[in-house]
C-alpha cells in the first residue's frame, strides 16, 4: 500500500494502531481547528501523549504532510472502524474555520489521489456514516471539521467524481494565501474574530468539560449571550486565537449553525490550573 506522492513533507506519528483491520473505502477531511502549517501540526502528533493523529495533513499553503503511513490505521475520527476503513486529514483553518485557496485546491487533488491509488470509484457523501466521504462530527459530538468544511462536503465529492471521471489530475494548491474562499458562515452570518484576540496555533486543540455547566457565548465576556453550554465531560475543538476578558482566558470556535462561538477556558492565571473548565484531551 503506498503513500501520495503530493506529500512535500513527512513526520511520522507514534500514534496509530497498525497495519487496517480493512481495505481503504473511505475518506474522512478533519479541520486542525487552527491555521497550523504543516511542522506544527507534525508537532502536535508527534508525543505519545497526544494519543491522537492522521495519516496526512495540509497547511494554507497547499503543502501536503504524511504523519501516518496510509497502511496503517491513524487515531482521528473517534471511531476504530471509520480509521480503519478511511484515510484521514487534517486541514488547516482560518479563524472563521474557512480554508483556504491553495488547501482546498490539495485537498481536492490528493483525495482524488487517494480514491485511484485504493481503487475508490467515487466519493460519496450522504450526510451519514454510510458513505465514502465521512465526518468526525458523524462519530462524537464535535464540531470538526467545521461549519465551512461541513457545508461543502457535497461540492468535495462532486470535484472530486469529476477528475475520477474524465481522467485528468488536479493540481494541488500553492502559495500561501492569506484570504480565505469565503468571509460569512454557512447561513451568511459573520464569523470574523471579536477585536483583542491574541494568536497562538499552541492553543489550538480538544478540550474537555470538567463543570457541570460551561456558558458558550456571542462574545468573549461574561455580558456576551449565552447561546449553548457544555456539560461535564464533552470535549470541544477550539481553534488557535484566544482572548483575556473580565478576568478569564477564553476560546473560540465555529458552531453548528455556523456561527463563531466564544467558551471561557479559565481564569486569566497565566498558565493551565487543576480548576480550569476546559483541559486538554
Amino acid at each position: 500500500m503506498s503513500n501520495s506522492s503530493l506529500v512535500s513533507y513527512t513526520r511520522l506519528s507514534p500514534n496509530h494502531s497498525g497495519r487496517r483491520k480493512y481495505a481503504i473505502t473511505k475518506i474522512t477531511p478533519h479541520y486542525m481547528a487552527g491555521n497550523c502549517s504543516v511542522e506544527t501540526c507534525g508537532a502536535i502528533f508527534a508525543p505519545t501523549s497526544r494519543q491522537a493523529s492522521s495519516n496526512y495533513g495540509i497547511g494554507s499553503d497547499g503543502r501536503v504532510a504524511l504523519y501516518v503511513d496510509e497502511a496503517n490505521r491513524s487515531w482521528c475520527s473517534s471511531s476504530s472502524d471509520n480509521d480503519n476503513r478511511a484515510v484521514t486529514i487534517e486541514c488547516a483553518n482560518l479563524g472563521d474555520s474557512s480554508l483556504t485557496d491553495a488547501c482546498w485546491k490539495s485537498l481536492v487533488a490528493l483525495c482524488v489521489d487517494i480514491c485511484r491509488r485504493n481503487g475508490i470509484p467515487k466519493l460519496t457523501y450522504t450526510g451519514g456514516k454510510d458513505g465514502t466521504l465521512t465526518e468526525h462530527r458523524m462519530f462524537a459530538n464535535t464540531d470538526c471539521p467545521g461549519a465551512w468544511l461541513h457545508s461543502r462536503m457535497g461540492l468535495l465529492a462532486q470535484e472530486v467524481n469529476k477528475y475520477l471521471a474524465n481522467g485528468t489530475t488536479p493540481k494541488a494548491g500553492t502559495g500561501a494565501s492569506a484570504t480565505s474562499t469565503a468571509s460569512v458562515g454557512t447561513s451568511g452570518k459573520s464569523t470574523a474574530l471579536a477585536s483583542g484576540y491574541h494568536k497562538d496555533a499552541s492553543f489550538a486543540g480538544r478540550y474537555r468539560c470538567t463543570v457541570d455547566y460551561l456558558r458558550v457565548r456571542r462574545s468573549p465576556s461574561l455580558s456576551g449571550t449565552e447561546v449553548a453550554h457544555y456539560s461535564k465531560g464533552e470535549t470541544v475543538a477550539l481553534e488557535g486565537y484566544y482572548w483575556v476578558s473580565g478576568g478569564f482566558v477564553w476560546g473560540t470556535y465555529i458552531g453548528g449553525s455556523g456561527n463563531r462561538n466564544y467558551i471561557a477556558v479559565g481564569k486569566a492565571t497565566g498558565k493551565a490550573e487543576p480548576d480550569d473548565y476546559l483541559v486538554r484531551v
